[in-house]
């Protein structure tokens, strides 16, 4: 079993190796497409994930406001949007881990 490391460090070396074996080379380009899928997948959660953490952060205080009572008209239109946004954030959050 290779590391994939070495596939991605030299994928002419594994496209020899895999010739003089008599196997397919072509092998080793489907391999390392797959691994470039999932580590833009594994990028793109992670975007994702970040960026429903921060809005976590600010949802939290507006939240506080609204329940006591103290909110502004325009602190609750801010929160609606930003629960908007944190809803589908957490959809793409949830694509990109099925991904």
């Amino acid at each position: 079993m290779l590391d994939i490391r070495v596939l991605r460090d030299d994928p002419d070396r594994a496209r020899a190796s895999q010739t003089a074996r008599g196997e397919d080379p072509a092998v080793i380009d489907a391999i390392l497409a797959a691994d470039a899928t999932r580590r833009l997948a594994g990028t793109t959660f992670d975007t994702a994930r970040g960026a429903q953490k921060e809005l976590g952060r600010a949802i939290g205080p507006l939240q506080g406001k609204v329940k006591s009572g103290k909110a502004t008209a325009d602190e609750q239109t801010e929160l609606d949007a930003l629960m908007a946004r944190a809803s589908t954030l957490a959809a793409q959050v949830t694509e990109a881990e099925e991904a």
